[in-house]
């Protein structure tokens, strides 16, 4: 199998899981996420289609109720026998996540992979993704906030991407030193916050950004 093919194979499963697990997740734990994202009004959720990746992204890798994720209550009440090989793979995919602000190093339209370098962490790791739209349409040297998982031999995207574009490293740095996210006095659940604070940045910076996404076919 080649790289495409399981990049493919890998993002329908993860689709495909996403899709089979919400059904254990509470109306409650649900509002609760729309609630973070400024979408919940007057018990109405108001939004534009873009913001239901981020909002889902959410819910599926960082919320938890009685100490487990969707994921974990998911197999806990009806057990892996519904779910195929690739989707037990993703599962264990998922415990790799990382959400950060990535720089885009290098891009190769011909192999649709991506280099990236965590420039949140403290070791400044680079990522070998594949994805079909960024390698096609990210510029080198731009700015990409998203959450990766490890599928093996390569990283792929969980369909979350907020590109920015490199002027604004200064101003989003900024931003998270305000919240606690970044520098001396950042909180050690950081991480968490992530995922809300560039969201929100995205829509401030939105005017000015480096690409746009389109599904990935």
């Amino acid at each position: 199998m080649d790289t495409l093919q399981k990049y493919k194979i890998m993002r329908n499963a993860g689709q495909s899981l996403h899709g089979k697990t919400m059904e254990v997740v509470p109306t409650i734990i649900m509002t609760h996420v729309f609630m973070e994202f400024g979408k919940w009004k007057k018990g109405t959720l108001v939004c534009d289609e873009e913001d239901l990746a981020p909002m889902m992204d959410r819910l599926f890798y960082d919320k938890k109720w009685n100490g487990k994720g969707v994921v974990k209550h998911y197999l806990e009440q009806k057990g892996s026998g519904d779910l195929t090989s690739q989707e037990i793979q993703f599962v264990e995919a998922m415990k790799t996540n990382i959400f950060s602000l990535f720089l885009v190093v290098e891009t190769n339209s011909r192999t649709k992979a991506v280099l990236l370098r965590d420039i949140l962490g403290q070791d400044m790791r680079e990522f070998n993704l594949v994805d079909i739209g960024m390698s096609e349409t990210m510029k080198k040297g731009a700015l990409l906030a998203s959450r990766i998982i490890n599928v093996g031999e390569f990283h792929m995207t969980t369909g979350v991407a907020h590109p920015f574009n490199p002027e604004h490293e200064f101003e989003i740095f900024e931003y998270l030193k305000e919240n606690r996210l970044w520098g001396p006095k950042m909180r050690k659940t950081a991480r968490d916050g992530y995922p809300l604070a560039f969201y929100k940045m995205r829509k401030i910076f939105s005017q000015n950004i480096v690409m746009e996404f389109g599904d990935v076919e």
